[in-house]
């Protein structure tokens, strides 16, 4: 085994290694979402139907009041932590992953939509 063949294992380890960070990444904000939507599904399944104010006289308002509530707070939370995550990956990653998620939204990646749609 010579110096140079070690570099090269040392090299394809650290690549190697990169790799496997930056996919790991890729899956943190993605569990964070998930976590976030079922506390939030929780919410509206088991505690939404529970919720009442004044003795049924203005559910209509209450119901109403407590969902669009909810789903404001976990739209800004989830807002909040796609924030965070794109901050961390413009400092450790270089906007790796950042770039990755955009570039589906340019023009020429999206499919083209069939005549039938245009109506």
């Amino acid at each position: 085994m010579g110096f140079y063949e070690d570099i090269r294992r040392f090299d394809m380890a650290k690549k190697l290694h990169r790799r496997r960070t930056r996919m790991r990444w890729r899956r943190w904000p993605v569990v964070f979402m998930q976590g976030i939507m079922a506390v939030f599904t929780f919410v509206v399944l088991a505690v939404f139907p529970l919720y009442y104010h004044n003795y049924y006289f203005d559910i209509l308002k209450a119901k109403y009041k407590f969902y669009w509530i909810s789903v404001v707070v976990m739209a800004v939370i989830c807002l909040i932590v796609a924030i965070v995550f794109l901050f961390v990956d413009r400092m450790e990653y270089e906007g790796v992953n950042t770039k990755r998620f955009f570039s589906h939204f340019r023009p020429e990646n999206l499919k083209k939509q069939p005549a039938a749609y245009k109506f």
